[in-house]
C-alpha cells in the first residue's frame, strides 16, 4: 500500500499535504489542492523572500515569459480559467448544517428544534426502525413510539428542519416483535443446543428465540418444539449459562433476510415474506411522516428523505440469516432485485426496493441514499442506482489516546511512502515525522487509502468510478452525505480529568470540553461543505458535554426546570458550538442563491515568522511542514460583489497545547496563538473594495490590512488560528461584477441553441466539444494491420484519446495531431491501460515507450505556452477485443484530463451579451454528448466569471435522453 501523507511536495502548489504531490497525482490520480480549494494542481515553491522571518509560496513559472512572477502580481490575465479554487455560494454552508437528534425528547423537541434553527440548521436525522411496527397492525407505528415520532416531526416541521429518517432494522429490535416469558425447567451449560421449560405457548419455530445470548435477539431460533417434554431445540449451541427460572424469548414477525432456495434446491418462501414485510414497513412510515408534516397532498415535495440502513459493522446480523445458525443454513439461491442496469443481491436490496416504492408512491422530492455505505468506500457516482440520490458515510474523527499517535510501528513500517523528490519508500526504512493526527478533517487526509477526497474531488483519480462528477454517462452524479461524524470529545476529557483530579462531571472541564468542540464543528462544517459534501449530520444535539453533544447538557437541565420553553436563559445556556454556528449562518444567509459563483484564486501566501507544524529531517525527501503549508482558504460568495472568505490553520493535533504555562482546565492552554499571514487572491476587484475579519467564536471583527489592490487581485494581512476566521470583502458597488445564470441547451438540427444570461452586459467566449475537454481539436487515428504495415487500413478523426471515443480492436493504432499547452512548465503525461505495448512521441521525442522496468506509465517534458507540438500516440493490441485506455495530461497549473488537441476555428465564438437579456446562440454540429463552457468579462478589464467552473462537471452537456 502507498501511502501519503503530510509531506511538503515541492512540485504541486498546494497546502494540503495530505494529498500533495503532483507526481502522484499524475500516476495515481491524487488530488491537487490550492490552499485546501480545489484549485486545479499547480506547482509549488516555497523560498525565502525578504526578512529572515516570512515564507513565501508563489507561482515559479510566467506563462509565456518563463520567468518568475513577484509576490502579489496576479497572473489572471495571463491564465484566468487554472488558477481557481473552488468558490460556492453561501447556501452551500447553511444546506450541510445537519444534526443526528438522538436522546432528545418529545419534550425537548421543540424547543431544541427552534433553537437549531436559528442557528441555520437544515436538516436533522432520526431513526424509525422497523422494529418500531405494531406487531398485530403492521399499519401503524407502535405505542407510545408512534406519538413521540410525530411529536418530534411536527417540531421540525414548524421550525423549517428537514427530517432525513433512517429506515433500519438494528438487530436489537429488527422487525416487529412480542416477548415471552417462560419458565426454564432446569440449568442449561454453555455450549450446549436444547433447553427444556414447562410451556411452550406462543412458540412458533423459526420465528422465536432467546434474548441476552447475543446482541442480535431471537439468538439462537428455536428450530423445533417437543410439546411433552419442554425441549426446544436450538439454532446455535448457548453462548452463555442459563440458570433455571424465568426465560425471555423473542418472536419476530419475520425471519432474518435469507436466500430464495435451500442448498437442496427446495423454496425457502420465509425470504419472500420478508422482503414483502420491508415494503409494509415503508408504507407505515412515509404515511405517518407525511402524516406529521401534512405533505399527503403536496406533489411537489414530501418533506422528507430516506436513508436505508445503518452501518454493516454495527446491529446488521439481521441482514444474513446465517448469523442466527451454527452451523449456516445452506442456499443455493439468494434474492435479486433489478432497478434499470444495475442488480443488488441478497440483503442489499433493500436499497433498490426502497427506491422503486419512492417512485411508485410518488414521493415527491424525497431522495432515497444509502447507508450499506456508511462505513465502506466504493460506492460510486457511476454505479448508484436510477433514482438513487447518494450515499452516505460515517467519518468520525478525535483524539483517542495511543492510536491518534503516528510514528514508526508495525503498521506503518509495512507502508510505502512518497518523500518530497517523488521517492518511494517502505516505512521501516523512511523517516516518519512523530505527532498527533487529532482534527476534524482527518478523512480528507491520505492517512487511510478509502479517504473520502476521492469521491469530492472534481477530476478524475485513481478509482476511475470515483469524483464529485462520475455518472453512468447520463449526467446523474451522486450526492455524498455524511449522516453521522463529529469529532470524539470522551478519550480527550478523560485524560484532562486524570491530568486535573477532577471528576467528569466537574463543571470546568465541561466548559473546557464545549469551547474545544466549538472549534471542531466549526471546523467540520466549514471544511466539508467546501469540500462539497452534500450535508452533514452531526452526532448528535444530545450527546454529553465531554462526549459528543453539540448542544450543551446545561441547556437541556433547564428546559426540564422550566416546562420546555426556550426562554432567553435557555438560549443563553446553548453553548459556544450552536453560537458559533448561529453567526457563520447569518453571514451566509445574508446573501443570495448564486448559480454560478464566481470562482477565486490564491495567487501568493507570505507566513509571516514562519512556524514548523512538522519538523523533516534537514533533507530534500523531508523536510520541514510550515503552518503555510497548512493553510486552508475557503471562498464562498454572497452576492455578485461579496465573499466571506474561510481561512484557518489546518491543524493536525486540536489537543495541542500551546500554552503550557495555563491550567490544563483552562481553554487557552489549547489556544493556537495568532498568526500573521499575507493572502493575495485573484479574481477579486480589490479597488475600492473593504474588508475585515471576522471571528465567530469570539464574535469579533478583527482587523485585515490591504497591502495592496488592483482591479483583477487584492493583498490582505491577516492573523489566523487553528479555526475558522471569515474574510470579509466588499467589492466596489458600483460595477456589479459578472455573473453567469439560467444556462440551458436545447438539440436542434445540425447543431444545439445555448441560452443563458448574464447581470452585466459583456463579452463571452464559447467553446464546445466532447465532455470533458468541451472542446473541438481532433486527432486522426490510423490502424494498421502490424508493427511493419506501412500504409493503413483505416483512418478516422477523434476527439480524445480513449475508449469512450474509439474502441481498438486488434492491430497498431496510431494517434497523430497537434498540441498546444496553456502554460510554460513541465507536463506529465499518463497513459491508464493495462497491457504496456505503446508509446508517446512529441516532436518525434520519446516522452513514454511502454512500461520499462517499474511498470511506469508515466512521462514528463516541458513545453512552452501557446507553441504547436507534434503529438504520436500509438498502442498496439494483439488481443480480438478492445481494453480500456486513456490518455491524461497535466501540470502544475493544468488539472488532468484526456489529452486534446489544437482546437479550430468551428467550436469557438465570441458574442456579446446585454444585462439581464437572455443570450440565445447556435452552437452548429453540437452532439449528443457534448459539452459547452462559457467565460465571461464585462469589457472592463476586471474580474471575470466562468461556466461551468470545472470541465468535468456535468452541466452544461446535451446529456443522452434519460439523463
Amino acid at each position: 500500500m502507498l501511502v501519503i501523507l503530510f509531506k511538503k511536495y515541492r512540485n504541486l502548489r498546494s497546502l494540503w499535504t495530505g494529498a500533495a504531490v503532483l507526481g502522484l497525482l499524475l500516476l495515481l490520480g491524487a488530488i491537487g489542492y490550492e490552499w485546501l480549494g480545489f484549485a486545479e494542481p499547480r506547482t509549488s515553491a516555497a523560498v525565502e523572500q525578504g526578512s529572515p522571518t516570512e515564507k513565501t509560496m508563489t507561482r515559479p513559472y510566467v506563462d509565456w515569459k518563463q520567468q518568475e512572477i513577484p509576490f502579489g502580481v496576479s497572473s489572471i490575465d495571463r491564465a484566468p480559467w487554472r488558477s481557481y479554487m473552488d468558490t460556492w455560494d453561501g447556501s452551500r454552508f447553511l444546506d450541510t448544517l445537519g444534526v443526528v437528534l438522538n436522546g432528545v425528547s418529545p419534550e425537548e423537541a421543540d424547543a431544541t428544534a427552534q433553537l437549531l434553527s436559528n442557528a441555520g440548521f437544515r436538516s436533522a436525522r432520526i431513526e424509525i426502525g422497523w422494529g418500531n411496527v405494531s406487531f398485530d397492525n403492521e399499519n401503524v407505528l407502535n405505542e407510545p413510539q408512534g406519538s413521540r415520532f410525530v411529536s418530534i416531526i411536527s417540531a421540525l416541521k414548524k421550525h423549517g428542519i428537514r427530517p432525513i429518517v433512517l429506515l433500519n432494522a438494528n438487530s436489537g429490535n429488527p422487525v416487529p416483535s412480542k416477548t415471552l416469558k417462560l419458565h426454564l425447567k432446569k440449568n442449561a451449560s454453555k455450549g450446549e443446543k436444547a433447553i427444556y421449560v414447562d410451556n411452550v405457548t406462543g412458540i412458533v419455530p423459526q420465528y422465536t428465540g432467546l434474548s441476552g445470548q447475543a446482541y442480535q435477539t431471537m439468538y439462537p431460533v428455536i428450530t423445533a418444539v417437543d410439546a411433552k417434554t419442554g425441549k426446544l431445540t436450538l439454532s446455535a449451541p448457548l453462548s452463555k449459562d442459563l440458570k433455571a427460572g424465568t426465560l425471555n424469548l423473542t418472536r419476530l414477525k419475520y425471519r432474518p433476510l435469507s436466500g430464495t432456495k435451500f442448498a437442496d434446491g427446495k423454496d425457502n418462501p420465509a425470504a419472500q415474506q420478508t422482503l414483502n414485510g420491508w415494503n409494509v414497513y415503508l408504507n407505515a412510515v412515509t404515511n405517518t411522516l407525511m402524516g406529521a408534516l401534512g405533505t399527503k397532498n403536496n406533489s411537489a415535495d414530501k418533506g422528507f428523505d430516506l436513508e436505508v440502513w445503518n452501518e454493516m459493522t454495527f446491529g446488521s446480523q439481521f441482514l444474513d440469516i446465517g448469523n442466527y445458525y451454527d452451523p449456516k443454513l445452506q442456499f443455493s439461491q439468494y434474492p435479486v432485485y433489478t432497478l434499470g442496469s444495475r442488480k443488488a443481491t441478497g440483503g442489499e436490496v433493500l436499497l433498490p426496493m426502497t427506491i422503486s416504492f419512492a417512485k411508485q408512491k410518488k414521493l415527491a422530492g424525497v431522495r432515497v441514499i444509502s447507508g450499506f455505505s456508511n462505513q465502506r468506500p466504493w460506492e460510486n457516482g457511476a454505479e448508484i442506482f436510477a433514482g438513487e440520490a447518494g450515499f452516505s458515510r460515517h467519518y468520525y474523527t478525535g483524539f483517542n489516546g495511543a492510536q491518534s499517535l503516528f510514528g514508526h510501528n508495525a503498521q506503518t513500517d509495512n507502508k510505502n511512502y512518497i518523500s518530497a523528490t517523488g521517492k518511494t519508500n517502505p516505512g521501516s526504512k523512511d523517516y516518519l515525522p512523530a505527532h498527533t493526527f487529532a482534527m476534524p478533517e482527518y478523512w480528507f487526509y491520505a492517512y487511510h487509502t478509502e479517504y473520502i477526497v476521492r469521491d469530492l474531488q472534481p477530476f478524475p483519480g485513481p478509482f476511475s468510478l470515483h469524483g464529485r462528477y462520475s455518472n453512468a454517462g447520463d449526467g446523474r452524479q451522486a450526492e455524498v452525505w455524511m449522516t453521522e461524524t463529529n469529532w470524539w470529545r470522551n478519550p480527550l476529557s478523560d485524560k484532562i480529568a486524570l491530568q486535573a483530579g477532577v471528576n467528569k462531571s466537574d463543571n470546568r472541564l465541561r466548559l473546557l470540553m464545549q469551547q474545544i468542540g466549538a472549534k471542531s464543528t466549526l471546523r467540520l462544517f466549514t471544511f466539508y461543505s467546501h469540500k462539497g459534501v452534500e450535508t452533514v449530520e452531526l452526532y448528535s444535539a444530545k450527546g454529553g458535554d465531554t462526549n459528543y453533544g453539540l448542544i450543551n447538557d446545561a441547556f437541556f437541565e433547564e428546559l426540564n426546570k422550566n416546562g420546555f420553553k426556550l426562554t432567553e436563559k435557555a438560549r443563553s445556556l446553548a453553548g459556544p458550538q450552536i453560537n458559533a454556528l448561529a453567526r457563520v449562518s447569518k453571514i451566509m444567509s445574508s446573501g443570495q442563491r448564486i448559480e454560478n459563483p464566481r470562482p477565486v484564486g490564491v495567487s501568493g501566501v507570505v507566513e509571516v515568522n514562519p512556524q514548523i507544524a512538522l519538523s523533516g529531517n534537514g533533507t530534500a525527501d523531508h523536510p520541514d511542514t510550515n503552518n503555510m503549508d497548512d493553510l486552508a482558504i475557503l471562498p464562498y460568495q454572497l452576492n455578485a460583489n461579496q465573499y466571506a472568505v474561510g481561512y484557518y490553520v489546518v491543524t493536525r493535533d486540536l489537543t495541542k497545547e500551546w500554552q503550557k504555562d495555563k491550567s490544563v482546565l483552562d481553554p487557552a492552554r489549547y489556544a493556537m496563538p495568532n498568526q500573521k499571514f499575507k493572502i493575495t487572491l485573484n479574481n477579486v476587484n480589490g479597488q475600492g473594495a473593504t474588508v475585515y475579519a471576522y471571528d465567530p467564536i469570539t464574535d469579533q471583527r478583527l482587523p485585515a490590512l490591504v497591502l495592496e489592490s488592483t482591479n483583477l487581485s487584492i493583498t490582505v494581512e491577516v492573523s489566523s488560528t487553528d479555526y475558522p476566521r471569515f474574510l470579509m470583502i466588499d467589492e466596489n458597488k458600483l460595477n456589479p461584477s459578472p455573473l453567469i445564470s439560467d444556462v440551458r441547451l436545447e438539440k436542434k438540427d445540425l447543431g444545439a441553441n445555448l441560452i443563458f444570461s448574464s447581470n452585466r452586459t459583456g463579452t463571452a467566449k464559447i467553446q464546445w466539444g466532447p465532455y470533458p475537454v468541451r472542446s473541438g481539436g481532433k486527432f486522426t487515428l490510423s490502424r494498421y494491420e502490424n508493427v511493419a504495415a506501412q500504409t493503413p487500413s483505416s483512418t478516422v478523426s477523434v476527439p480524445m484519446i480513449t475508449n469512450a471515443k474509439a474502441q481498438l480492436g486488434k492491430g497498431v493504432w496510431v494517434f497523430k495531431g497537434t498540441i498546444q499547452p496553456d502554460y510554460s512548465e513541465e507536463y506529465t503525461f499518463l497513459i491508464d491501460m493495462n497491457p504496456c505495448k505503446f508509446s508517446l512521441m512529441i516532436d518525434s521525442k520519446y516522452v513514454i515507450n511502454g512500461c520499462g522496468t517499474t511498470s511506469n506509465k508515466s512521462g514528463s517534458i516541458r513545453l512552452a505556452a501557446g507553441q504547436s507540438y507534434d503529438f504520436v500516440f500509438t498502442i498496439e493490441n494483439n488481443q480480438n477485443t478492445p481494453f480500456n485506455y486513456t490518455l491524461y495530461w497535466a501540470s502544475a497549473s493544468q488539472v488532468k484530463e484526456p489529452v486534446t488537441a489544437v482546437d479550430g476555428d468551428d467550436n469557438v465564438a465570441e458574442v456579446i451579451v446585454n444585462e439581464g437579456a437572455p443570450a440565445n446562440i447556435f452552437l452548429p454540429g453540437f452532439q449528443v454528448g457534448d459539452g459547452v463552457r462559457i467565460e465571461l468579462q464585462d469589457g472592463t478589464e476586471s474580474v471575470q466569471t466562468r461556466f461551468p467552473a470545472w470541465n468535468y462537471d456535468v452541466r452544461g452537456v446535451l446529456w443522452p435522453q434519460g439523463g
